[in-house]
């Protein structure tokens, strides 16, 4: 009977069996992965023409913040941030984890792509696969994550954190 509860939980957070439309409130909001809206800033900052090792701030006569440590500060904490999106107990969350996913594919195609068209050059860098690695382990987390709480859910253990770390 516990799963019945939380299948109406999902059928209630999303419009018509869409699991990336959420409805939170009478809002409704269309989900995509953090990364996504970071390839898009990347991309921008790459069209600008601004160089990513520029300095942001200096700290006294050696250190420096770059545009390049933001770019990757703030791709830490959008990953963290998914991963706590998909981690929820008694929620399906499997087509956000797939979606981070397909993000990683979407990101190694435009790396690949911009050895090859004009178009796609602003993702030839090291920090855009630095980027896209990072993103591939996120993703593989969150998998990974996902699946540990829906077994909990399905268990009827919940969101127990009784150490069993070999399930």
């Amino acid at each position: 009977m516990q799963n019945a509860g939380v299948t109406a939980h999902v059928a209630e957070r999303t419009i018509k069996g869409k699991p990336w439309i959420l409805r939170v409130g009478k809002k409704v909001i269309l989900w995509v992965p953090s990364m996504t809206w970071l390839v898009g800033v990347y991309w921008l900052i790459g069209f600008l023409g601004v160089f990513t090792h520029q300095e942001i701030y200096q700290f006294g006569n050696q250190t420096a913040i770059l545009i390049s440590d933001m770019i990757y500060l703030m791709m830490s904490l959008l990953i963290l941030v998914d991963i706590m999106k998909v981690s929820v107990p008694g929620i399906d969350n499997t087509w956000e984890a797939q979606m981070l996913n397909y993000v990683s594919m979407v990101m190694v195609v435009f790396f690949v792509l911009s050895f090859t068209t004009e178009q796609f050059k602003v993702f030839a860098s090291p920090q855009f696969a630095i980027m896209t690695v990072v993103n591939f382990l996120a993703a593989f987390v969150a998998v990974k994550v996902n699946a540990r709480t829906l077994k909990r859910t399905i268990d009827g253990r919940g969101a127990s954190s009784d150490g069993d770390s070999n399930e």
